[in-house]
This record gives structure tokens, sequence and C-alpha cells, in this order.
């Protein structure tokens, strides 16, 4: 393979010079809660602090979204322990995922669902301005419970939020 040189151009002069689609041209690590979020409602909110923002160098650039976190069902004593979690670029919805299970009888105990929870989506926002990505969390019921898990030392990390800028 042929060494290049870059001769302390910026990035944007080495991108436009033809860096191969697919190259990777920056790692953004968002910030995960540090605390946990308690969602009751069925309305999508947002997750206060779990976002992430990169600044495209090409519109015709791709971004990676890689998400993972822990969330918490608690259905009471009803039949379902579930609920939802969506990434949004703005205020757009890119990609939505049901969490949790079916119980199938309801009685008096407290039906708890764990979840680890993943998500991956390649956006192409077509922008070189600054696109933000954040977490919603819903319930299925209002008798739900669903909570997402935060990060609340170093030590424990529940949470993760990565972005990564691939050259289209």
């Amino acid at each position: 393979m042929a060494l290049t040189k870059l001769n302390n151009q910026s990035l944007t002069a080495v991108t436009s010079a033809g860096l191969p689609s697919g190259t990777v041209l920056q790692v953004v690590q968002g910030t995960p809660p540090t605390s946990n979020y308690l969602q009751t409602s069925t309305a999508f909110t947002d997750v206060p602090g779990f976002t992430a923002s990169i600044t495209p160098q090409s519109s015709s650039s791709k971004i990676l979204v890689m998400v993972t976190a822990r969330l918490d069902n608690n259905a009471g004593n009803t039949v379902n322990a579930r609920g939802h979690i969506a990434l949004l670029r703005g205020t757009t919805i890119i990609h939505k995922q049901f969490v949790g299970v079916y119980i199938g009888d309801s009685g008096a105990n407290n039906r708890n669902v764990y979840d680890s929870v993943s998500l991956f989506s390649l956006d192409s926002p077509a922008t070189t301005s600054q696109v933000t990505y954040k977490i919603q969390i819903a319930s299925e019921t209002t008798s739900n419970t669903t909570r997402i898990e935060g990060s609340p030392s170093s030590s424990s990390t529940y949470s993760s939020f990565t972005l990564m800028e691939i050259a289209g």
C-alpha cells in the first residue's frame, strides 16, 4: 500500500482529495445520562442528556449511529412489561425498537423485564451543518414504567452513544 503524506492539510482538504468511500472520517462519543430516567407515558419523551452531535465534513457522508442502553420495564400486576426506544435525528425518528415481553397472565406479582438494547442506524443527513441525535423512550401502557439506566459513575457504564462519519 502506498504511503500518503498529508502536508499539514485540513481534514476538509484531505477528504476533498478523494478518500475512498467507506473511510471513517471522525468518531464522536456522546454523553449518556448520569442517572436513571423513568417514563410512565405512552408518548415518546426525550431522555435528558442522552444526545450526541456531529458536523459532517461532506454532504455525501453517512453517519453510523451506535447506541447501547439498559432498559427496565415494570408492568406491576398487569400482563405486559414492554416499552419502546427511539433514535431521532433532530425531531425525525430514524429508528424505533420495541423492548420487553408479553407476560401472558395478570396477577399480583410485579413483572420486571431488564433488556440490554443495541441500536444501529446508518443515516444520510445530507448536510455539512451540525446534526444532533437523541434517544426517546415510551411505555407500552400508562400502567407500565419504562426506565433507562444511566451511568452514575465512570466505573459503571450502562449506556453509550457513538457517532461515526463515513465517507460517501
